[in-house]
């Protein structure tokens, strides 16, 4: 089940680079929020 919603994932971030780069700043942006401890 995860791997294929991983695989779907996958395809879905290859057929739209702007959305996965939005997505990954997103999860950095929340990663240096939480070591900042705000």
């Amino acid at each position: 089940m995860r791997l294929i919603l991983l695989m779907k994932l996958k395809a879905y971030f290859n057929s739209e680079p702007k959305f996965f780069e939005k997505f990954n700043n997103d999860i950095l942006r929340q990663r240096a929020v939480e070591r900042n401890g705000m």
